[in-house]
């Protein structure tokens, strides 16, 4: 991308915008750059309209700016790192499971020949890494990094595509129209991994495809994972709690198969693999009550998927900010695990509260102050030898930073009991 010459606006001034800045600064000699956040600005949005070109961090919903870009050219980070790096980097998305996919792709490689750099929505802003010459660089893409993109990576990686951030998309059709972007600008020569068990998504690229799920090149049966219909793992040495990890791993393998990474290092390293931080975590054993702290579970089909993980959970927490998002599958959910106490945050633990009484069961609901108060909760209303839950089916916003500090809190309040 040639922006010499140009007046480029730096549209967001959080972790990614920062790192555009020094990324512009040190790129690029003969251009004016211009920031603009609503921290420094309450009319920040009418800048646009003096730049030529718009470096735009995923935060900011495209709609939001869509009555200032007229005649303007949109780019990201994700944008100007593929156009240097496409050919080198694997790209997975999802609505859930992207950041343990792409953990244990690198875990793998690690083990191989291959040299390998983890960027993007799992924390490090791919322009920090734009100057490295790694093998691959396997980056976390986001909804909001895929939006308007019209490069694809060399091999993409799409999990699932269930609802979520109906907050920041006009319905859920956009949402999945921004995830689809993986793949929809690849050409014969990339890859394409993606769930078998999603009908819709064979058709999203021109490139070769490789699938997993119930049926495909690598799936699930009887207790094994199997790689073109041969046994390649049993899933007893596999050290995480539930089948949605188990698609994350077949994904995994199917990437480390592409790069020609042996058999032996992959099942070595699966089976030393764990989850990140805060994702279906076990606290330990309090009181006689079993914790566990899911709090990166930010969407209602990861809940789903905890509760399907899990016996003899007695008490669930969930709640926290509201992005209007379909409860009903979760409290299905609830309703067939046999759930007796459900402590919720407002404001979204008020209407999932709302909407399960609809459906007239008996479930108690305490509503929590905050994360002291939940815990308390727990420990007063879950039986000796049961489990509590901590899976919130909502972002954190509110009163958390972010799921982090929600993990933390309750890891920290579970271990005073």
């Amino acid at each position: 991308m040639n922006l010499e010459n140009k007046k480029v606006l730096i549209l967001g001034l959080g972790k990614e915008g920062k790192s555009s800045l020094r990324f512009l600064k040190k790129h690029f000699k003969n251009i004016e750059i211009g920031i603009a956040d609503k921290n420094l600005s309450r009319n920040y949005l009418k800048q646009i309209k003096s730049h030529d070109v718009i470096v735009k961090t995923p935060g900011i919903p495209l709609k939001t700016i869509k009555p200032y870009l007229r005649g303007k050219k949109l780019t990201s980070q994700t944008d100007i790192f593929l156009q240097k790096h496409k050919n080198k980097t694997i790209g997975i998305t999802g609505t859930k499971g992207k950041g343990t996919t792409a953990l244990l792709i690198h875990h793998i490689l690690k083990k191989s020949k291959l040299k390998s750099e983890v960027l993007g929505n799992i924390g490090v802003p791919s322009l920090d890494y734009y100057d490295l010459d790694p093998d691959f660089f396997i980056y976390e893409m986001s909804s909001h990094q895929l939006q308007h993109l019209k490069i694809s990576p060399h091999i993409a990686v799409l999990l699932n595509a269930h609802e979520g951030h109906l907050d920041y998309y006009d319905d859920i059709k956009e949402y999945h129209k921004a995830k689809y972007n993986i793949a929809k600008h690849q050409d014969k020569e990339d890859y394409f991994i993606y769930n078998s068990d999603f009908k819709e998504f064979k058709q999203l690229s021109k490139g070769k495809k490789l699938s997993f799920g119930k049926t495909g090149n690598c799936y699930l049966k009887k207790g094994y994972i199997y790689l073109n219909k041969k046994r390649f793992i049993n899933i007893k040495n596999i050290h995480l709690e539930g089948e949605h990890f188990i698609y994350d791993i077949m994904a995994a393998i199917l990437v480390c198969k592409l790069l020609k990474v042996s058999n032996s290092i992959i099942k070595k390293q699966i089976k030393t693999f764990k989850t990140q931080e805060y994702c279906l975590k076990k606290v330990g054993k309090y009181r006689g009550i079993i914790f566990y702290n899911d709090s990166f579970a930010t969407e209602p089909i990861a809940t789903i998927a905890a509760l399907n993980a899990l016996d003899n959970i007695q008490t669930l927490i969930v709640g926290g900010f509201e992005r209007n998002i379909d409860f009903n599958p979760l409290i299905e959910t609830i309703i067939h695990k046999n759930i007796k106490h459900i402590i919720y945050f407002r404001p979204a633990g008020l209407r999932i509260k709302k909407q399960t009484k609809e459906f007239k069961h008996d479930i108690k609901f305490h509503e929590a102050q905050d994360m002291k108060h939940a815990v308390k909760l727990c420990s007063q209303l879950t039986d000796r030898g049961k489990t509590c839950l901590l899976s919130p089916a909502c972002a954190s916003f509110g009163l958390f930073k972010d799921y982090k500090d929600r993990g933390e809190q309750f890891n920290k309040y579970v271990k005073k009991t």
